[in-house]
């Protein structure tokens, strides 16, 4: 009895432990002219944890398999088409805000350089362009500019001191 109700019991935490029902990844792609040259990116996109109003778009551009070279993210956007004037991504970005990230990172995971949102530029914006509710399929465009951030020491030297991302087109599946 006592190994049968340690097996009830093992059975339904083990069963609802790993189910995060908030947390879901889709396939993403980008692509861009960055500083000129052809940029393609793959990713994912995420409803944010506590809305499903809101997503985010994470995009990566791999060397290898296992390289990361490029991040990109996209961050609080609604599913909604509009155009969107993002904001530099923090800790202290409002979770109803669109804001933007980028880094160039060393061996997957080593952060070789910090970009800021150049909030001087005017050219700045992210837009959904259509949704495709049948398919599940959201369609955008995005023209960003980043400058190196000065506070971080950057850990590669070929590093532009600006980064533009102009003719960026996006689609992503959606839930």
């Amino acid at each position: 009895m006592k190994i049968l109700l340690i097996s009830i019991v093992s059975i339904i935490l083990f069963s609802q432990c790993c189910d995060d029902p908030k947390v879901e990844i889709f396939t993403a792609f980008a692509e861009s002219t960055k500083n000129g040259e052809s940029w393609v990116a793959k990713g994912e996109f995420y409803y944010n944890y506590d809305s499903t109003k809101l997503f985010s778009l994470f995009f990566d551009v791999y060397l290898n398999e296992y390289y990361t070279t490029d991040h990109l993210s996209f961050k609080n956007l609604p599913l909604l088409k509009g155009s969107y004037i993002p904001v530099e991504s923090s800790w202290y970005t409002r979770y109803d805000t669109a804001a933007v990230n980028y880094v160039i990172t060393e061996g997957g995971d080593a952060l070789a350089v910090s970009y800021i949102l150049d909030t001087n530029s005017t050219n700045n914006i992210i837009k959904i362009d259509s949704i495709d509710v049948s398919n599940k399929m959201i369609y955008g465009s995005f023209l960003l500019q980043f400058i190196i951030d000065k506070s971080f020491i950057p850990n590669y030297p070929d590093a532009p001191d600006t980064t533009f991302f102009s003719k960026g087109k996006f689609h992503a599946k959606y839930k």
